[in-house]
C-alpha cells in the first residue's frame, strides 16, 4: 500500500502557529462552572465509565470497557488509508477493520441500570473554568486522556483544534486539563461529542456542563439542530436537556473477503469529486460537511462508485482516526462499496457498517449477506428536524462528528 495521505489539517507540523479562535462565547455558567438551582445533576454525559463499583450518569453500574459513545465506529487502525489492493495479513487496510485477536468494542454498557446509589452532589461546589482548546493545549489533552484510558486521540484532537468548524473546549484546574468537550458544525447541524471529564471530577456535574458549553458554542456559530448519540442509561438525562429519539443507529459486522477484484465501477477517490459527494451527502443527512469532505478525502482515503450513466452513486471517506463515513442512496452501490472494503479487508479481519433503522432494505440487505448485529443507540436530537434521507447512510466519520 502506498504512504499515508492526511488532510494538511492534521499533519503540517503547524503546532507552533498561533491559531484564530472561533468567534464563540461559552455561556457565563459554563465558564465559571455555577449551578442554577434546577440544574440536572449527572457526571459526564456521553462518558462511559470503567470503575467496578462506582456508577453512571443516572445510578447504574457499568462493565469493565471504558470507551466514548463515539468509538462505536472508531478501530484502532495501523494504516490510515483505504484502497482497493488487498491488505497484507495483519495489516489494517480499510477503515473499519477488525483483525485476528482483537477485540474491537467489546460491550460497552449493561442494557439496564442497576440500583446501585450514588452519592448526593455538593451544590455549592464550583467546577472549574471551561475555555476554547488551543493548538498549544492538544498535546497535555491527549495525555490526560491516555492516562485515563481513552486511548490516544491525538491526531483527532489536533485535528478539531485546528479545523473551523469545530469548537474544542477544556475544562483546566490547577493548571491540570480534566475535561473536554467537541461541537462540529455541519451547517445548520450540529454534532456533540467527545464528552470526557478526569476521574477526579466525575459525579461534580462537569460533564453537563461542558455539554451546555458545546451546545452554546454552536448557537453562537448559527446552529439550531443539535444531534448527540446515546445509550440506554444516558438517555433520559439528554432528554432532561430537551433531546428526543430520532433514530437508533445499527452497527454491523461481516467477515472480509478472499482476494478477488472488485466492482468494475468502484475506484479510488478524484478531486473532482467533491461537488457531487457534498450533494449526495447534504441529501442524505441533511447537513453540510463539505469541510470534513475536503479535509479528509484523497485516493487513498477515499473509495467511489459510479452509476452506469457516469454519475457518482456513492462513496466511502474514511477520518484519520478510523470512522468512514459512507453514503449511497441506492443499495446495490452501497452493498459494492461494502464488497470493496471487504476485499480489501481480506478473509482474516472483519469489517462494519452504520445504518440507521430507518434504512429497512440496507439492513435487510446486509442480513442476507451474512452481516450480523455488534451494537446500537438512539440518535438523540434537539431542535428542527433535518430534511434528511437516512436510508442513504451506511456508515459514519464516527458518533461525534457525524
Amino acid at each position: 500500500m502506498s504512504a499515508i495521505r492526511r488532510s494538511a489539517l492534521v499533519e503540517d507540523g503547524r503546532d507552533d502557529v498561533e491559531v484564530a479562535i472561533p468567534r464563540w462565547r461559552v455561556g457565563e455558567h459554563g465558564r465559571r462552572g455555577e449551578r442554577r438551582t434546577h440544574d440536572v445533576l449527572a457526571q459526564d454525559v456521553l462518558e462511559l465509565d470503567r470503575l467496578g463499583g462506582r456508577c453512571d450518569v443516572v445510578g447504574g453500574q457499568l462493565g469493565q470497557d471504558r470507551v466514548l459513545i463515539e468509538d462505536v465506529v472508531e478501530l484502532t487502525l495501523e494504516d490510515a488509508q483505504l484502497g482497493l489492493a488487498q491488505a497484507k495479513p495483519g495489516k489494517v487496510g480499510d477503515v473499519l477493520d477488525i483483525g485476528p485477536g482483537e477485540g474491537g468494542h467489546r460491550p460497552m454498557i449493561a442494557d439496564e441500570p442497576t440500583s446501585i446509589p450514588c452519592g448526593r452532589y455538593d451544590s455549592g461546589m464550583q467546577l472549574p473554568p471551561i475555555r476554547a482548546m488551543t493548538i498549544a493545549d492538544v498535546d497535555r489533552t491527549a495525555d490526560a486522556m491516555l492516562r485515563e484510558g481513552w486511548g490516544d486521540r491525538r491526531v483527532k484532537m489536533r485535528f478539531v483544534a485546528e479545523h473551523p468548524q469545530c469548537a474544542p473546549l477544556i475544562a483546566e484546574a490547577d493548571g491540570a486539563i480534566v475535561g473536554t468537550g467537541v461541537a462540529t458544525f455541519n451547517g445548520p447541524v450540529a454534532w456533540i461529542g467527545t464528552i470526557w471529564v478526569d476521574a477526579g471530577w466525575r459525579r461534580r456535574g462537569l460533564g453537563r456542563a461542558l455539554t451546555i458549553a458545546t451546545i452554546e458554542a454552536a448557537e453562537a456559530a448559527g446552529c439550531r439542530t443539535f444531534v448527540l448519540v446515546a445509550t440506554s442509561v444516558g438517555q433520559p438525562l439528554y432528554e432532561g436537556l430537551g433531546f428526543e429519539v430520532q433514530t437508533r443507529y445499527r452497527i454491523k459486522e461481516a467477515p472480509g473477503l478472499a482476494p478477488g477484484r472488485p466492482a468494475s465501477r468502484v475506484r479510488p477517490f478524484r478531486p473532482s469529486d467533491l461537488p457531487s459527494m457534498a450533494a449526495l451527502d447534504a441529501t442524505a443527512t441533511g447537513e453540510d460537511r463539505l469541510h470534513l469532505l475536503a479535509a479528509f478525502a484523497t485516493p487513498e482515503t477515499a473509495l467511489c462508485v459510479d452509476r452506469p450513466d457516469g454519475s457518482l452513486g456513492g462513496f466511502v471517506v474514511r477520518a484519520p482516526w478510523g470512522g468512514g463515513a459512507t453514503i449511497a442512496p441506492d443499495p446495490d452501490d452501497a452493498m459494492a462499496i461494502l464488497d470493496a472494503r471487504r476485499l480489501v479487508a481480506g478473509p482474516n479481519k472483519r469489517v462494519r457498517a452504520g445504518l440507521l433503522a430507518d434504512n429497512k432494505a440496507g439492513l435487510g440487505r446486509l442480513i442476507a449477506a451474512g452481516w450480523t448485529d455488534v451494537w446500537q443507540a438512539p440518535r438523540m436530537i434537539r431542535g428542527p428536524m433535518p430534511d434528511w434521507n437516512p436510508s442513504s447512510i451506511w456508515g459514519q466519520f464516527d458518533h461525534a462528528v457525524g
